[in-house]
């Protein structure tokens, strides 16, 4: 009998992975975490510097905020001397678009003032711990610079690319062996609970399909980021003779081995 394996080197990975980035440009003036610290949801992961833009929203508010508290004085006593037949229809319905359109911007201008705060602080999406930390306190970031990486390690699984070959004897719920790099000497079962309906790869390279591959039970030593090396079993193969893989030689293309007989 021989028994035939689907194996593949892989890594491990987290299902809940998300890099924070800077949504406004700001100099990071506050940074408490490590990578390896644990984070909780909501806890301050970065705090950037609005001295600046500060100065500039207040003077953009307060200059709305005049302007519309200026329309809504005129728009009063232009409703007075329009119900007193002193102004046209047409003069009172400029003075209300322009009450209207001053309301608009310092609405605006609220808002935008609340988004920039916002943008200012970041915080973590959800518990788990800092994989990776992208700047230091004192960097001036820009808009889309990443800050952080944040994963949650007790939700890991295992991304195999296994050959195209073997993808179609593969089907859900199959049972896996994985061993890690880190851990020697160690077996750990898993799960497919994904094949990938696509396969990847160039005319010139090897076509290969993305597998999920879960742990049956939780791992508290493995972490996301660490190497793994996938067995699958996909196949046996019964009344066949078979060889050691060392006793097999290559001549001319063709796979040959020596046979023993009596007189040797």
């Amino acid at each position: 009998r021989v028994i035939v394996n689907a194996t593949t080197t892989s890594t491990v990975k987290s299902e809940t992975e998300v890099t924070l980035s800077a949504q406004r440009t700001g100099r990071v003036i506050e940074l408490p975490v490590e990578e390896g610290d644990i984070v909780k949801a909501g806890s301050l992961i970065a705090r950037l510097d609005l001295t600046e833009e500060s100065v500039q929203t207040g003077n953009a508010l307060a200059q709305s905020k005049a302007t519309y508290e200026e329309a809504g004085k005129n728009l009063k006593r232009s409703e007075g001397l329009f119900n007193k037949g002193m102004i046209s229809q047409q003069d009172f319905d400029a003075v209300r678009r322009t009450y209207d359109v001053a309301k608009s911007q310092y609405q605006a201008s609220v808002a935008d003032a609340e988004v920039k705060s916002e943008y200012s602080v970041i915080r973590a999406p959800f518990d788990g711990v800092v994989a990776k930390k992208s700047t230091e306190v004192g960097e001036l970031l820009l808009p889309g610079k990443e800050i952080i990486t944040i994963v949650n390690p007790d939700r890991i699984y295992v991304l195999a690319t296994i050959d195209e070959v073997d993808v179609g004897r593969l089907k859900l719920g199959q049972p896996v062996t994985l061993t890690v790099d880190a851990f020697p000497g160690e077996l750990y079962q898993g799960t497919i609970k994904r094949i990938s309906p696509i396969v990847s790869g160039g005319k010139l390279e090897t076509r290969t399909a993305d597998v999920w591959i879960y742990f049956k039970e939780k791992q508290q030593q493995i972490k996301p980021g660490m190497s793994a090396d996938v067995e699958i079993l996909v196949s046996t193969l019964p009344s066949v003779l078979s060889v050691p893989s060392q006793a097999v030689i290559e001549r001319e293309g063709k796979k040959q081995v020596f046979v023993a007989t009596g007189d040797t």
